[in-house]
């Protein structure tokens, strides 16, 4: 009878008490101290911030951080705790660490975190040889208790990490990896003590209760009183809307990155609901199939004021959109921007390519064209590439891409991935290189070639990039003006990334003394005044030099890099990986007072498949490529131009369109491709400096195997004649992590005012922040940083007007 008792006092307590009061026990955290990783220790010896996102069910603090460490992992290791946007709420220092296992370090005073909301907590090991459990998020969370270590997608992808030599806020992701770093957190519910007043405590329990009415009545007046976007609106209006089932949805991300649209979230479909996307002005919708709810959920955001952004949309939104899709589809063909009307003001006025597959439109009544589609460069078909429609009385719009301009640019930028694997340019020696992927006429399969040689002068994937930007800002004209960022430092328009390939004989040490000797005197590397390059070399060779040489030179601001050799012979993915580990240790053997290279080029430029190259670069930190080579001389005919549709370095992405934390940096000049110099490089800087604007990072590649290189001299005086700096890949990747991880988060829009933070990530000296010069008819009047005036000019920029200033961390206010 006593059990009896019990067991109906503990289900009568069980009815009346939070479920979650018997679910967990807190403090707690995502794993438990018996969680151990799949690889508890990896290879990479540089140091690295690594970070999990995550969310609370209840509001509380954070008391400590927690991380795995295997071996190999020493060092100082440093805490942080971040909001999603990059912000630094608390840093703590571990002490007395094991030499294994989960360490813990706990705040002096415990962070105050909200429910709901995504945050990270992230560890810095600077000497690397973190645990890692790849594909961890890929498919689900962990739920533990309050605490929910979010699925990737959920709100973009989890596994952070970013490599620095200091704390830094993480951004970069591989493959929903999970680096073993955790929270200590103490919600604010109070303890439960069920056994102790079982009478007592539902009578209690019910008078808190109010409290949970409370909550849910003090946030509805503001709710319901600010329905309008100008207040309701999220600090980052641009919404990305991924799928798990595409993996290029996710590429949307890097696309923004790299047009310094850092203003952005992303979540998958499965998330959304009429809340969440009420929170968002703009959302771009990749290409994916979607459920009757789904469509439902967009139709309705649309019709009561959303902006869509549908990358070949299901056909079940065509109503929405104004199109009806037609049976058939186009695959690589053309398109043509409507220069005439926005958003394609500005934009290159001729026809260029596009890859993967488009559907084939024709629009209803009230839905405008924006580009339309060709099948060849001179054939115009009735149908359009890009739709506008006006939907509603709320201002709501729906744009309609035929195609997947995510894939495309992938495309695009990679080669055919059909090619892949191919010898295809009638190499003697039978080596497949990176131009294989692009060059059309091989006697396997005769085929246009991928790039049209004819259009090799535009950077066709950067265009479309840029035709996108441009769309987001017409569609915001009702809403807000956004800032963006710019390409370069100090609002250069180009810039030239030098490098050279030494095969042991010894020319780099000459070259780098005679590259500081036409240096401006007093210059500074952090700012790009300095003539500075990278040299990858064989360290086995005789002539090598030494490790104080190489330690002088790299304090100085050149790199000496790595150039892996496969001895010419096409590679499989293991072949590929042993000789990086093998050439890595040689280098680090011959170099052990630097650091080990983050860029580098393959002997012979081999690249034997689609990805792997970048892939395993990646796993031993080497974050920035230059095989991508613009080759052979019988085949590009000495036409200056860009043969991967685009003058910037931007990351690779795999197969299945998962984004590579590699940068492609495509080789555009070369000293053995049959190109003529100061032509090729006055070409290239006269078209980027000039109308047409078509920017970039030009890679050069000018041996240095001696001393002396007719083709860098050339470059270098034509750079120094226009004032484009010369700079080497290190210099290069600083600048665009630093670009890459900086943030902007809009605070307030309210009367003329845009008022935004911006955090500038470690090594983006001269970042230029951007917003339109005008706004609902007002011309810009004044901008300032913390109350301060700030010096800002007008740019046109591909059709559109900008005030263009330099930038740092702050508030940052523009009226109108």
């Amino acid at each position: 009878m006593k059990k009896f008792f019990s067991l109906l006092l503990a289900g009568f307590l069980f009815s009346i008490l939070p479920t979650s009061a018997f679910a967990y026990s807190c403090p707690c955290s995502i794993w438990t101290n018996s969680t151990l990783p799949t690889n508890t220790t990896s290879n990479d010896t540089r140091a690295v911030e690594l970070g999990v996102k995550f969310r609370v069910d209840t509001s509380g603090k954070v008391t400590g951080i927690k991380f795995y460490k295997g071996a190999g992992n020493g060092g100082t290791h440093v805490g942080s705790l971040w909001t999603k946007t990059g912000i630094l709420l608390g840093r703590v220092t571990f002490t007395n660490e094991t030499a294994s296992g989960w360490q813990k370090a706990n705040f002096t005073t415990p962070i105050t975190i909200s429910a709901n909301t995504t945050y990270i907590v992230s560890y810095h090991a600077i000497q690397g040889h973190y645990p890692y459990t790849f594909d961890y998020f890929l498919n689900q969370g962990v739920d533990n208790g309050p605490i929910h270590a979010l699925k990737n997608g959920v709100d973009g992808p989890n596994g952070l990490y970013v490599y620095t030599g200091t704390p830094k806020f993480p951004v970069n992701s591989y493959r929903s990896a999970n680096y073993w770093v955790d929270i200590i957190f103490k919600d604010n519910s109070p303890t439960p003590t069920p056994t102790k007043k079982p009478t007592v405590t539902p009578t209690k329990t019910p008078t808190p209760k109010p409290p949970t009415s409370t909550p849910t009545r003090t946030p509805t007046p503001t709710r319901i009183s600010t329905p309008t976007p100008t207040v309701q609106m999220s600090n980052k209006p641009l919404l990305i809307i991924t799928s798990a089932t595409n993996r290029f949805t996710n590429y949307y991300e890097e696309i923004l990155r790299a047009e310094g649209m850092n203003i952005f979230e992303s979540r998958d479909i499965t998330t959304l609901n009429s809340t969440l996307l009420n929170t968002y002005h703009i959302a771009i919708l990749g290409e994916m199939s979607l459920n009757a709810s789904q469509v439902s959920l967009l139709t309705t955001w649309v019709q009561q004021g959303g902006k869509l952004i549908a990358m070949k949309p299901d056909g079940q939104l065509s109503t929405l959109l104004g199109i009806v899709k037609g049976p058939t589809t186009v695959s690589d063909g053309y398109l043509l921007f409507d220069t005439s009307q926005k958003p394609g003001i500005g934009l290159v006025g001729e026809t260029i390519q596009f890859h993967g597959s488009s559907d084939l439109y024709t629009l209803n009544a009230g839905t405008t064209k924006f580009a339309t589609l060709y099948s060849s460069d001179t054939s115009a078909l009735p149908n359009p590439a890009v739709t506008f429609k006006t939907v509603g009385t709320s201002g709501g719009q729906g744009v309609a891409f035929s195609y997947d301009l995510a894939r495309s640019v992938v495309y695009t930028r990679q080669g055919n991935p059909s090619w892949a694997g191919q010898e295809r340019d009638g190499d003697s020696l039978g080596i497949i290189r990176s131009d294989d992927l692009f060059y059309g006429n091989a006697v396997i399969s005769p085929s246009p070639d991928w790039v049209n040689l004819n259009k090799v002068a535009i950077p066709q994937a950067d265009e479309q990039q840029r035709f996108l930007v441009n769309l987001i800002y017409k569609m915001m004209e009702d809403r807000k003006p956004l800032p963006k960022f710019w390409y370069l430092p100090f609002g250069k328009k180009a810039a030239v990334l030098m490098t050279g390939d030494d095969h042991g004989r010894g020319g780099t040490a000459g070259r780098f003394d005679y590259y500081k000797s036409v240096s401006p005197v007093g210059c500074l590397v952090d700012r790009w005044e300095c003539i500075r390059s990278s040299s990858y070399l064989y360290p086995w060779g005789t002539t090598v030099m030494t490790d104080s040489q190489a330690a002088s030179y790299t304090n100085d601001g050149f790199e000496v890099g790595l150039h892996v050799d496969t001895n010419c012979a096409n590679w499989t993915p293991a072949f590929l990986d042993s000789t990086f580990n093998t050439q890595l240790n040689q280098f680090k053997s011959k170099f052990p007072s630097i650091l080990l290279p983050n860029s580098e080029r393959n002997h012979c430029v081999t690249w034997s498949d689609w990805a792997t190259q970048p892939k395993t670069e990646q796993k031993y930190g080497i974050r920035l490529d230059t095989t991508y080579y613009y080759w052979p001389g019988s085949w590009i005919a000495n036409r200056p131009g860009m043969f991967t549709g685009s003058g910037f370095p931007q990351r690779f992405a795999d197969v299945d369109g998962t984004v590579i934390d590699v940068y492609q940096a495509v080789t555009q000049m070369t000293d053995e491709s049959g190109q003529t110099y100061p032509y090729t490089i006055d070409t290239l800087l006269d078209r980027a400096l000039g109308a047409t604007g078509y920017y970039g990072i030009f890679t050069a590649n000018m041996h240095t195997d001696k001393v002396t290189s007719v083709g860098s001299d050339a470059i270098i005086a034509s750079a120094k004649a226009r004032g484009v700096s010369v700079v080497s890949a290190r210099q290069v990747l600083k600048w665009l992590d630093g670009r890459n991880t900086s943030s902007l988060t809009i605070s307030s829009w309210t009367g003329n005012e845009l008022s935004f933070d911006v955090v500038v990530g470690d090594g983006s000296t001269g970042l230029m922040a951007m917003v339109p010069s005008t706004f609902g008819g007002e011309n810009i009047s004044s901008v300032k940083k913390n109350g301060i005036a700030v010096n800002y000019s007008i740019e046109t920029i591909k059709g559109v007007s900008y005030a263009m200033f330099e930038t740092s961390s702050g508030n940052y206010s523009v009226w109108y």
